[in-house]
């Protein structure tokens, strides 16, 4: 078996508090200063409005950040009645259902905002909350909503009678169809063999086994059930029509029921193998009229036509006609994720933790098992415009479905077992225990709070055929221009699990000589910053969480800033967090001797089957004093940041106990690091300028060695997934290094036949170079650009 490897390319809390709330002894920084284009000395947190903005980019990132936060809904509102104990848990059942089956029932003080602009509705969990409720509620609750949760009685009545197969109808009639026509699938075949692990049962569904949920029906007339197996023993789409319907309905219903199964062959043996359980009695999937846009439900219940415990579907037979094929069988793949779900067991129905993780996590499954359909690209707007939220939150309502794309970002980041884990973890420490135990969660949220930015040449997410182009808007992001010399305090204000992306548009004069940004919070994991820049129109990255300074000098070469997007991410999923720090654009950089050295690599080779990349850059900005002794220029600090990205993909045949086989390989790593490095002793400082008197020769050093402190200021992600036939060897690790670049590249560049006595006097040491050369049938470049003159300068 071959694996290719590769690791670092450079070397070697709760506190109680709620969401929104200031935790004990902390002053949240409040905004001041009105319209004041400039930061001035004033505090802010919160964008000013009516400000004139030329450049383009610029202009659309103060629009998002003006953007309102999405209208409040029907459930929304619902919801913050119930959170602010204005009304009773049963009252906030039974209106949370009449909103989703009954919207236009629902009483005036409640109304609110609806459309495909916010993303469709599963009421799964809304259904199952009232099931684990059942016995609380009053007579006048559950003749109100058991229409939405259980049969009606004719459809009991129809199948007490045992139904009637569809799969063998008649010719469909002319004038009947479903567009687009689907073909019967294939029947997957299904391991016999497989045993489910042994479930333990909570109270609860020992509870719901022995509930009678709705009582018997008396019998009535009127209903027609038709069956479809959709997997023998596993799974059966039931269907009803009125009695004396005609050969035209059957036929549109037949189809219906045909979209269905081919949704549920498609996904069952993928959730099976991803999560290891599956249901052990046979599901239901009703296709029948539900009184509401509602795509559907997938409860556990029991009927009294049927008094087994088990999951059961009701799909909206309008939905599956006018959504299409590809909706229809994403909207059936959501539902019985969440079967597979409650036989995990996750059956904490009164837990909102255990529901967003659920609706999250089932609306990920849509991409899982369709990735080319993009059903759940719906609520990409809604996600984009609830980053100032905390992640794991019950609001807005529709939230939970748009928060797929954080298992969205775990899938690409590392696998689809993530996901899986995270799932499986929560039966046993619930949803935030679950994202907590995580391998390296808080710099993965750090990461997910950067890919969310979303905007070129920022753009990490994939999809087929493409991920929207849409950004993070609205309150989380802060939008200020720095128009003169001026000082002021930046406010931060974060809630658990979130981010906010602080934009600078440096629009100051010549007159302005410096931009220096201070910071006075801790440097941990937990609250981290990244900074985005622009300079000379082209855009680069550095963290900035292990800074507490980091100052730019608008008149030396590279470091004319044009605008900074500063990103703080906030990996406490139970308490928000506050911080300030000082941008100050008065006054000039101190004289020091100061140069920069920047280094450019790229390797690029085929790979059987494929192709293998390697792109690195390295930055150090570097503070020199010159020691006697030894004729040279050694470091008194350098400020370094380093983005290494690397990707493979290729496949070849290998051999396994003795058969051959193809495997395909999939490997990628991105080490991203930055870091002030102080050289408090001379003596022990490492020289970064040498010169060699006798052969006329100065030598720089592109790399100088790093305390051991810093050692491990690289921070690297890699990522390898082996696979062959339905296997999969999956690897991921985390890194650290000190040290930027590829191996085996130079390390020093030397000038020939220069006067060391004018380059000590103030010369311009600077020179461009690139190198190339083949390397495995490919090509390995390398570009230095040095710059630095040897005597102080402001």
């Amino acid at each position: 078996m071959f694996l290719f490897l590769f690791g670092c390319l450079g070397g070697g809390s709760g506190n109680g508090t709620q969401p929104g709330q200031t935790p004990a002894g902390q002053g949240g920084p409040q905004a001041s200063g009105g319209g004041n284009a400039g930061l001035g000395t004033a505090t802010y947190n919160e964008t000013p409005k009516g400000l004139v903005v030329k450049d383009a980019e610029m202009k659309s990132i103060y629009e998002a950040a003006l953007k309102p936060e999405p209208p409040e809904t029907s459930l929304d509102k619902i919801q913050e009645a119930y959170d602010s104990q204005k009304i009773s848990k049963e009252d906030y059942i039974v209106l949370s259902l009449q909103a989703s089956f009954d919207p236009t029932s629902v009483p005036a003080e409640y109304a609110g905002a609806a459309g495909p602009e916010l993303g469709s509705y599963h009421a799964s969990r809304d259904v199952m909350l009232a099931v684990a409720n059942w016995d609380s509620l009053s007579d006048a609750s559950k003749n109100k909503i058991k229409g939405w949760i259980f049969l009606t009685p004719e459809e009991v009545q129809a199948e007490s009678d045992g139904g009637t197969s569809v799969e063998t109808p008649a010719e469909p009639s002319a004038e009947t169809s479903v567009e687009p026509t689907v073909e019967t699938p294939v029947e997957q075949p299904y391991d016999e063999g497989y045993t489910e692990p042994p479930v333990e049962e909570t109270a609860g569904a020992r509870h719901l086994r022995v509930l009678s949920l709705a009582g018997p029906y008396p019998p009535g007339p009127g209903q027609v059930l038709y069956t479809l197996d959709a997997i023998p023993g596993k799974a059966v789409v039931k269907g009803f029509l009125p009695a004396g319907h005609s050969q035209a309905d059957k036929d549109l219903l037949y189809a219906k029921m045909k979209l269905v199964r081919a949704g549920v062959v498609d996904s069952w043996d993928k959730f099976r193998n991803l999560l290891g359980v599956e249901p052990s009695e046979t599901v239901y999937l009703y296709v029948q009229k539900v009184p509401s846009t509602l795509f559907g439900t997938m409860a556990l219940t029991q009927e009294s036509s049927d008094p087994v415990l088990r999951c059961r579907a009701k799909l909206n037979a309008e939905y599956l006609q006018i959504s299409g094929e590809k909706y229809a069988k994403a909207g059936v793949a959501h539902e019985l994720f969440h079967c597979f779900q409650y036989y995990i067991p996750l059956r904490n129905y009164n837990d909102p933790n255990e529901a967003w993780l659920m609706e999250a996590t089932a609306t990920w499954s849509e991409h899982f098992i369709y990735p080319t359909y993009n059903s759940e690209q719906e609520y990409l707007p809604l996600f984009y415009q609830t980053r100032n939220k905390p992640l794991v939150f019950p609001l807005p309502r529709l939230k939970k479905y748009a928060d797929y794309n954080f298992f969205l970002y775990l899938q690409e980041s590392g696998s689809s077992g993530e996901v899986a884990k995270v799932l499986l973890d929560a039966k046993t420490v619930g949803a935030k225990g679950a994202l907590n135990a995580l391998p390296d969660f808080q710099n993965g949220h750090a990461d997910f709070s950067f890919w969310n930015w979303n905007k070129a040449p920022f753009q990490f997410y994939s999809d087929d055929p493409k991920y929207p182009d849409v950004s993070v808007s609205g309150p989380a992001v802060k939008y200020y221009q720095l128009t003169d010399a001026s000082s002021g305090t930046t406010a931060v204000s974060l809630d658990a699990g979130t981010a906010t992306y602080q934009v600078y548009d440096v629009m100051v004069g010549p007159e302005v000589k410096k931009l220096d940004f201070k910071f006075q919070d801790i440097n941990d994991e937990v609250h981290q910053r990244h900074a985005l820049l622009r300079i000379d129109g082209q855009w680069i990255d550095e963290q900035w969480t292990g800074l507490k300074e980091r100052r730019f000098c608008l008149d030396r070469p590279g470091e004319k800033v044009e605008a900074v997007v500063l990103i703080y991410s906030n990996a406490d999923l139970n308490a928000p967090f506050f911080s300030q720090y000082e941008v100050d654009t008065k006054g000039e950089c101190p004289l020091e001797i100061t140069g920069t050295t920047t280094i450019e690599n790229s390797i690029s080779a085929p790979l059987q089957g494929g192709e293998f990349r390697v792109e690195s850059k390295f930055v150090s900005r570097d503070v020199l004093q010159y020691d006697e002794t030894e004729d040279a220029y050694k470091l008194k600090s350098r400020s370094v940041t380093c983005k290494t990205s690397s990707n493979a993909q290729g496949s070849g045949m290998d051999t396994y106990l003795g058969a051959p086989y193809l495997a395909g390989l999939e490997a990628k790593g991105d080490c991203s690091g930055a870091a002030t490095i102080q050289y408090n002793d001379l003596g022990s400082a490492p020289v970064k300028i040498e010169f060699y008197r006798k052969d006329n020769v100065v030598s720089v050093d592109l790399d100088p060695s790093v305390p051991e402190a810093y050692s491990r200021w690289i921070r690297c992600s890699t990522f390898q997934k082996m696979s062959w036939d339905s296997t999969a060897l999956i690897i991921k690790q985390l890194e650290y290094s000190g040290t930027c670049g590829i191996a085996g590249l130079p390390s020093r560049v030397d000038w020939n036949n220069l006067n060391i006595d004018e380059v000590k006097s103030g010369n311009r040491l600077h020179k461009e170079e690139s190198q190339s050369m083949p390397v495995e049938g490919g090509t390995a470049s390398m570009k230095i650009s040095i710059d630095y003159i040897l005597s102080e300068q402001p």
